[in-house]
């Protein structure tokens, strides 16, 4: 009887014993889900926010979201057709680059597809987003804030003071224009005067099924910073 492929011992990266533990459990969990679910698909992650995904997450109950390191990801579906734990799935890891995740349903996958190309949400910039739209505030009174927080706003850069106890903007400011790199001071400064300026989105690239790859759609260069993956798998299992 020829060995199961699942059961074949892939060593881990140097790392330390919690972060070993931590690439192990998501390995071990992916490949026992492989052996549940008939889909894998690969998306994409524009502007990635934790509490974005945790509710998504909750609009599919009966499906998975795995994240973590790419290569990590790659190891548990098999990075070669010796690897793989079933025929063909080897053929995503060359899709695991950049900000992605892996989303494992029994569901038809043509309609997750149709549905994660719809999902877009608007979200608060982070530092580092390059801008592509220009918001200037007018000079005057900012009666919005409460007048203990003008030194905070003096502080990120806007250039106020207090006359009668209401806070001023001596000079018209811009938030952001089309081209700039946020700093972190105009991200905090674009969440205080409620601009919510980059987009969360899902960008389906290829899917797993009936043990063939489809490619659903390149990937581009997009705008803008991405948050960092490798912790959501636990931020959402907190979630939970």
């Amino acid at each position: 009887m020829p060995k199961s492929k699942r059961s074949k011992v892939v060593p881990l990266s140097k790392t330390s014993k919690k972060g070993k533990e931590s690439k192990e459990k998501i390995v071990r969990e992916l490949r026992e889900a492989a052996d549940q679910y008939k889909n894998v698909l690969v998306f994409e992650v524009c502007n990635m926010r934790t509490k974005s995904l945790q509710n998504l997450r909750t609009e599919y109950p009966g499906s998975r979201f795995f994240f973590g390191k790419n290569r990590v990801l790659a190891l548990a579906l098999g990075r070669t057709p010796e690897e793989e734990i079933k025929p063909n799935l080897h053929l995503l890891s060359k899709h695991l680059t950049g900000n992605v995740g892996l989303f494992l349903t029994n569901d038809d996958s043509e309609e997750i597809t149709k549905q994660f190309q719809g999902i877009q949400e608007q979200v608060y910039a982070r530092a580092g987003h390059v801008c592509e739209t220009e918001i200037m505030v007018k000079s005057g009174p900012l009666t919005q804030f409460a007048h203990p927080l003008e030194p905070h706003l003096r502080k990120l850069g806007l250039p106020t003071a207090l006359k009668n106890g209401v806070i001023h903007l001596l000079k018209d400011y811009y938030l952001s224009q089309i081209g700039e790199t946020l700093t972190p001071e105009k991200a905090k400064l674009l969440e205080l005067f409620e601009h919510k300026i980059a987009t969360f989105e899902l960008r389906p690239l290829c899917v797993w099924s009936n043990e063939e790859v489809k490619v659903i759609s390149e990937r581009v260069q997009r705008r803008g910073v991405d948050g960092e993956m490798e912790e959501l798998n636990e931020d959402l299992e907190e979630d939970s």
